[in-house]
């Protein structure tokens, strides 16, 4: 995502395109506030700290490219883990993929959501290109490397 606009574009714009929840289960009572794709992907806009009855959870607005803002709940065992895993940071992309639910291995307890998440740090994109290789006969360059490059020395004089 480029910053090509001014600070009070970049508000207006937040201002009128309110994050979407993520709902990779598709159980949202209102499904047009809900992003309900079962992958998110994208660039980490803002990272802050919520509560709920279950307690404190991180929270990021990610802006996937169709220009969407899709606010995550780090929330649960999976999810709590892999956001401490990660060390999300401002401007870092990340993809994190809903891979269904899955049985306890502890006999008795319910099924839970598992994922997977990766990130790209922000640094990432502006990373130079690197400089394109010299067209070079590698035959010669052998030849070089192993015989010197350059002009023959001239042997040294016995004293």
């Amino acid at each position: 995502m480029s910053n090509v606009l001014d600070p009070f574009d970049r508000l207006k714009d937040r201002l009128n395109n309110p994050p979407k929840f993520w709902d990779p289960e598709a159980k949202a009572k209102d499904p047009e506030k809900a992003y309900q794709e079962t992958t998110v992907m994208g660039q980490v806009e803002e990272i802050d700290l919520r509560e709920n009855e279950w307690g404190t959870f991180h929270n990021t607005i990610i802006r996937v490219p169709d220009g969407t803002r899709v606010s995550v709940g780090w929330y649960g065992t999976v999810l709590s883990k892999r956001f401490v895993k990660l060390d999300l940071q401002l401007g870092d992309y990340v993809g994190i993929r809903f891979l269904g639910r899955q049985p306890s291995s502890t006999p008795g307890m319910a099924d839970y959501a598992n994922f997977d998440a990766f990130k790209v740090t922000g640094d990432a994109e502006l990373a130079p290109e690197p400089e394109p290789e010299p067209d070079v006969d590698p035959v010669l360059a052998r030849a070089e490397a192993e015989l010197g490059a350059g002009e023959p020395e001239e042997p040294e004089e016995a004293s």
